[in-house]
């Protein structure tokens, strides 16, 4: 889960005119909870949003984070070319 609020505190929250008119109080947030999840705060909503850019199952995060690293040993960072030299006195 990807949010900054625990779900149940984000639907009662978002959804207040559903919950209002809610006989089972727990059931429904429960119920809101989950899609609220799977909808908004889960790691494939993350991705479609373009806040993260994979998502990592355990079988391969070994491998994700290995690839991750051989990309950032080769990299270099860029410096500007001094505008400015030293003046000879």
């Amino acid at each position: 889960m990807i949010a900054p609020v625990d779900p149940k505190a984000a639907v009662t929250i978002l959804w207040q005119d559903k919950l209002a008119s809610s006989d089972n109080l727990e059931r429904d947030t429960a119920t809101l909870a989950q899609q609220y999840v799977a909808e908004y705060a889960g790691a494939a909503a993350a991705v479609k949003a373009g806040v993260a850019d994979l998502t990592a199952t355990a079988a391969n995060v070994r491998d994700t984070v290995v690839a991750a690293m051989e990309i950032l040993e080769t990299k270099r960072v860029q410096r500007l070319p001094k505008k400015h030299g030293n003046l000879s006195l």
